[in-house]
């Protein structure tokens, strides 16, 4: 929250410490009653299963049409898939950070963003 505030932006930032893919499944529980714009998601990379997370991230109430969700792994997981859960979560950024991989995906995107997805950004590592 420190660098939300000195952006300018702390109002408008919510953070919510709690096991990723309850948070995701159950977000009335954590007094959360909306979908959000941008979800950052950096779980503990050992302790969540990631086939879970994206099936529940593209279908959690906290998303809608065009949220962007920011997912770190490791690189020991390989690439994530461009194109998951039958199109409704769309990669279009996939960075390598030393040992962690940052991907950028947009959910059921209708064209709002106009930015090119890198495809090649989505190759193994």
């Amino acid at each position: 929250l420190k660098n939300a505030a000195w952006c300018n932006f702390a109002e408008q930032v919510v953070a919510v410490e709690g096991d990723v893919l309850d948070v995701l499944a159950n977000p009335q529980n954590f007094g959360l009653e909306e979908p959000y714009e941008l979800v950052s998601i950096t779980p503990p990379y050992e302790e969540v299963s990631y086939r879970d997370l994206v099936r529940l991230v593209a279908n959690s109430p906290l998303v809608k049409e065009d949220t962007l969700v920011i997912i770190e792994y490791p690189v020991e997981l390989g690439t994530l898939p461009r194109v998951m859960q039958n199109g409704k979560l769309v990669g279009l950024r996939n960075r390598r950070y030393g040992r962690t991989v940052i991907g950028l995906f947009v959910v059921q995107p209708t064209g709002l963003f106009d930015v090119e997805p890198r495809v090649e950004e989505f190759l193994d590592l």
